[in-house]
This record gives structure tokens, sequence and C-alpha cells, in this order.
């Protein structure tokens, strides 16, 4: 599952001042994405039937104002991979996303 917002970043921290945010790493360069592409925007939230993962971190599917799904572009992007043992709405969708 893209849990369901962030697939393989565990423990991201969004915040514009987290130095970490220059890290080559796929968990970096997701965390840059996200703040590049919701910087100064409105977004809302939609929550599957889980809200939180065992490591207590929020799981969403995360919507800019104009209804762009954050979740897919950062699966096209292959900076997130798609959790294929848990359930959820979007895993069919993100897993497509995933093989193309």
């Amino acid at each position: 599952m893209v849990e369901p917002l962030i697939a393989s970043m565990k423990n991201p921290t969004i915040n514009p001042e987290e130095p970490k945010i220059e890290n080559k790493s796929v968990n970096g360069q997701a965390i840059k994405f996200l703040l590049e592409k919701t910087k100064g925007q409105k977004v809302f939230m939609k929550f599957d039937s889980r809200k939180y993962d065992e490591h207590n971190n929020l799981l969403c599917y995360l919507y800019l104002k104009n209804k762009t799904f954050i979740n897919a572009h950062i699966i096209k992007e292959g900076l997130a991979y798609v959790d294929g043992l848990t359930d959820f709405k979007c895993k069919d969708k993100f897993l497509n996303f995933q093989r193309h």
C-alpha cells in the first residue's frame, strides 16, 4: 500500500527546515517532491480503512485542490513502492502505476 500516502518512505518528516531533504535516497527525493508539489497549495486528505500504520504514521490519500492525486504521482515517479501485502482501496490502481 502506498501506506496509502507514502509507500517505502518510512517516518517521513515534511518539514521545510529539515536538512535531510537534500538526501539522495528515494525517501529524500519523495519528501522533496511532496514539498515542491504542495508548497503554498491547499491540500485535502482522504482516508482508507486504516488511518495509522504500526509506527503511528498517518496514512492518507493526498490531493491538491485541483484534484491532482499526489500519491499516484509519487508512485509514477518511482519515489514510493506499493505494499503488496496490505489490502487497501487503491492497491490495484497503484500496482498498475508502479508497473508502467
